[in-house]
């Protein structure tokens, strides 16, 4: 992957509200899906080099 590339990726989330109606009353609540990338970073000589795309994990 290129740099180029590799900034591209980024986290892709999406919250959504919702409400759950119960005989005891309503329930809201808030869910959360998406991507999330995880990142490997480069240290050489105790200095931060950049970091690229490790893999993606759906969650």
């Amino acid at each position: 992957m290129t740099p180029a590339d590799a900034a591209d990726v980024t986290d892709e989330l999406v919250t959504t509200e919702h409400v759950l109606v119960t005989p005891d009353g309503e329930l809201p609540y808030t869910a959360q899906t998406g991507r999330v990338v995880l990142w490997k970073d480069e240290v050489r000589d105790d200095v931060w080099q950049g970091r690229e795309p490790a893999s993606q994990r759906g969650c």
